[in-house]
């Protein structure tokens, strides 16, 4: 009864899939998720990447093994909610960042899911929040650094050659820490927290500085006209900010869906269209949750069914 009062109406249930709780998840299909589980371990704890079918029959799959340093359960790190794929599906990133206080130390794990059970690719990636692919062979990180390359709060292009990752950063002035970061073909959305903003743009003073969250959106190809001429974009100042909530992610139709990041943990799709010449417009948007039952949305590859999360498995819904 809880999950129907806070689904929003308009929306139907597929199935509804008991669980342990995963603590990220990517859905591969309506019942195949990618599902990040710990263990907790003083002074090193483990992070396990499965694929995991509900369907009764089928047994997980171990894909990756990953190592954090300090225990989990006493705060010394923290596991990162997202799993990022490539476009291949043949790539999957997660991860985790310690404590402020230790410098916000940090890891990004590439496991390669055609080779279940092999070692990930490490990458270091300091105060780190998410990551996202932009081809099969790069990826978007949002950190304080990577890769060895630490220039402070900003987002960084990696790419992998001949298995070494090669970190260039993209986009500077985006906040004092790691957002999120989420890309669907050229469109990528990226938060940014700060308290306050600057009060002024080359030398020109901002009217309304806000503090707290901004999602700013750019498009792929000026980023990699970024990494390519080594000139790191400035969000705050040149980068259009849409009025979404803190933490976002895309559907496989491109739709976003935002989330509030509060005691309600409210759900919202959002439809959106961008103009010739790189604006773009919120079009319409849809209430998904409507309270604290779900604390997290995904979409299924190949359709419109969207997967809430719950704290005793996955709501299916469309």
């Amino acid at each position: 009864t809880a999950l129907l009062d806070d689904l929003a109406e308009g929306w139907s249930v597929v199935q509804n899939i008991c669980s342990s709780g995963a603590l990220g998840y990517r859905p591969l299909s309506a019942n195949t998720f990618l599902e990040l589980q710990a263990q907790d371990g003083n002074p090193a704890s483990l992070l396990f990447l499965n694929k995991v079918t509900y369907d009764g029959a089928t047994p997980d799959e171990l894909i990756a093994v990953a190592g954090v340093s300090g225990s989990i359960n006493n705060f010394e790190a923290f596991v990162n909610t997202y799993i990022a794929l490539d476009p291949a599906s043949t790539f999957a990133l997660f991860g985790y960042v310690g404590p402020v206080p230790a410098g916000s130390p940090g890891v990004i794990y590439a496991a390669d899911l055609q080779n279940p059970g092999g070692s990930p690719l490490v990458v270091d990636a300091p105060g780190h929040f998410s990551a996202a692919f932009t081809a099969n062979d790069s990826f978007l990180v949002s950190g304080t650094g990577t890769a060895g390359l630490n220039e402070g709060p900003g987002l960084y292009l990696v790419t992998i050659t001949d298995g070494v990752p090669v970190p260039t950063k993209v986009v500077q002035n985006m906040g004092i820490g790691g957002g999120v970061v989420a890309v669907h073909g050229d469109m990528v959305l990226v938060s940014g927290q700060a308290d306050p903003w600057p009060g002024e743009c080359d030398g020109v003073p901002v009217a309304t500085p806000k503090q707290g969250t901004k999602i700013f959106a750019l498009a792929l190809a000026e980023i990699v006209q970024a990494a390519q001429s080594l000139t790191p974009i400035d969000a705050f100042c040149t980068a259009q900010a849409l009025d979404l909530p803190p933490d976002v992610n895309f559907l496989p139709n491109g739709d976003i869906l935002g989330q509030q990041l509060s005691a309600d943990q409210y759900l919202t799709r959002y439809s959106w269209t961008k103009l010739a010449n790189g604006v773009v417009f919120l079009t319409q948007s849809k209430p998904v949750t409507l309270g604290p039952t779900f604390v997290a949305g995904r979409g299924v590859p190949g359709g419109n069914l969207i997967v809430l999360q719950h704290q005793y498995g996955y709501l299916v819904i469309q």
